[in-house]
């Protein structure tokens, strides 16, 4: 993804929703607000930036999940 691509939140959401992880996980991680997170995954139009800052922080959620069922 360039600086010029823009991808859709809804894209985003379906990737968190998908990997079974709550909005207050990715929003802590990212260091905002679940409100704000919220209006994240409703802008149609992203930065790639934002994009891999969420994704990156959606993977340390699953990261720390997966450490956590592990050690259960």
């Amino acid at each position: 993804m360039t600086d010029d691509e823009r991808l859709p939140g809804l894209t985003l959401k379906i990737e968190r929703v998908t990997a079974d992880v709550p909005v207050k996980d990715v929003a802590a991680q990212m260091g905002i607000s679940s409100s704000r997170l919220s209006r994240i995954e409703d802008d149609p139009s992203l930065t790639a930036r934002m994009v891999v800052r969420y994704r990156e922080a959606l993977e340390r959620c699953r990261t720390s999940r997966t450490s956590t069922e592990g050690a259960a």
